[in-house]
């Protein structure tokens, strides 16, 4: 497909480096000449310089023959007048991304007088992200897809834990062939295991499974812990108002330190039910002296990551139960993990994930083969749903019988309500939903793509 980047900063560039790798055919659009033409030197790109949002130059990236324009600048008002541009000349899809709240009320205003196709508000995204993690009970980052009838936990091995030394295969016999795993993140290495690789300590592990089983998984492994019942928030911002304004609509204590003293006074009169506290963000004492201690979790959101860090370490210092760090730059992700801190959101890699599924939901709608994507482990792993027709290979016939090619999972089989885990003996029959687990870089767009012949 020929795609258009409008922005070269840290998701623009991440975000074409993978549609290189892809082997789609990409034009990048700058202000400044020496990042277009830094890209265009390393990369099989043509690049463009000036802005965006003007029609001259998305004349000159040939923006009327684009497949799909997406405009990721630092700006809301240049990404949404690009894709209007865009439209206007004739690109089939735009994306844009936007920062801004208030622009999340606006989705289908934009949709349907702009026909932006997407509209990605990273505060907000990150915002419900941070929800979605506070609110399960357990410190396990939780996902769910095929219309939440399969859950994915991501799962971080403790020294003590009882799934440390067990192979693959005896851990899924230990749960009668109900769960599977998905993938393991070693040494920041993601691995689709086999049968015969065994779990070790510090291991990241993603366990798929129906709700009913992957709670019996979590409790009967002792990681479900208490429901967090209060919240200390470390900054504000746009995610940490929206927020706040989630966890207060669950019934969750709520305290604030905001170190902008006009944001401090705005907090206190906008959030009545929540604590708003003025000090220092680096200031161990004042989060001391605010019971960081009695919290059940910790939320640092300040602009920089940097003190994001430190702040975590100081709660990990206070044995927090929960924590939850904004990472911005991709360099800082792993680096929590090497100290056995909970979970790290990144708002850049919730913008680079919605828009590479986009993308390859766009491809696939081409080619009518994937119906559902989801792209996990770092970026790395996809968990792809197809649909079963009469051109796969095996249609109507045994999976024992079939050859996988290597680092290719077979995680389940959706059937009208029920939800199988394959096995030699069961057949895959037409209008079957297969969930499969790949590298992203092994390319499979179509069913067939997992066989080795």
């Amino acid at each position: 497909m020929k795609v258009i980047v409008i922005g070269l900063g840290q998701v623009g560039q991440e975000l074409t480096k993978e549609l290189v790798q892809k082997k789609h055919d990409v034009t990048v659009i700058d202000i400044r000449k020496e990042i277009v033409d830094s890209f265009t030197n390393k990369y099989e790109v043509m690049g463009v310089v000036g802005s965006g949002a003007s029609k001259e130059i998305q004349q000159k990236a040939r923006c009327e023959d684009a497949d799909i324009v997406i405009s990721v600048t630092d700006t809301d008002e240049i990404n949404l007048m690009s894709c209007v541009t865009a439209k206007y000349l004739g690109a089939k899809y735009t994306i844009a991304k936007v920062k801004n709240l208030e622009y999340k009320n606006d989705d289908e205003f934009l949709k349907e007088k702009f026909k932006i196709d997407l509209v990605i508000n990273s505060e907000h995204s990150t915002a419900d992200e941070i929800t979605r993690l506070v609110s399960y009970p357990s410190n396990v980052k939780v996902e769910h897809f095929i219309e939440n009838k399969i859950k994915m936990a991501e799962i971080t091995i403790k020294d003590d834990s009882p799934l440390v030394g067990l192979s693959i295969s005896e851990l899924e016999a230990n749960y009668k062939n109900k769960i599977n795993i998905g993938c393991i993140i070693r040494n920041n290495k993601a691995i689709i295991p086999t049968n015969e690789a065994k779990l070790d300590k510090k291991d990241i592990i993603y366990v798929l499974a129906n709700t009913v089983n992957l709670h019996k998984f979590l409790k009967r492994n002792k990681l479900i812990n208490k429901t967090v019942k209060s919240v200390l928030v470390v900054g504000s911002g746009n995610i940490g108002e929206k927020l706040v304004d989630n966890l207060l609509k669950m019934g969750i204590k709520v305290k604030i330190i905001e170190f902008d003293l006009k944001k401090c006074q705005e907090l206190s009169e906008k959030y009545v039910d929540a604590e708003v506290v003025y000090g220092e963000e680096l200031n161990s004492d004042l989060l001391l002296e605010e019971g960081i201690k009695d919290f059940d979790c910790c939320v640092s959101l300040t602009k920089n990551d940097e003190s994001n860090l430190v702040i975590t370490m100081f709660a990990w210092s206070c044995n927090t139960r929960k924590i939850i760090t904004k990472i911005s730059s991709i360099a800082y992700t792993s680096m929590l993990h090497n100290v056995d801190i909970d979970t790290t959101v990144s708002p850049y890699s919730i913008i680079l994930s919605s828009v590479i599924r986009y993308v390859r939901s766009i491809k696939n709608l081409m080619n009518n083969s994937i119906t559902g994507l989801y792209r996990f482990a770092n970026n790395e792993v996809d968990a792809i749903e197809f649909v079963v027709d009469g051109e796969f290979s095996y249609c109507n016939r045994k999976i024992g019988v079939m050859k996988l090619k290597p680092n290719i999972l077979l995680a389940f089989i959706v059937r009208g309500k029920e939800v199988l885990i394959p096995d030699n003996d069961k057949e895959f029959m037409k209008g079957d939903r297969v969930i499969v687990i790949a590298k992203a870089s092994a390319g499979i767009s179509q069913l067939n793509d997992i066989i080795d012949k």
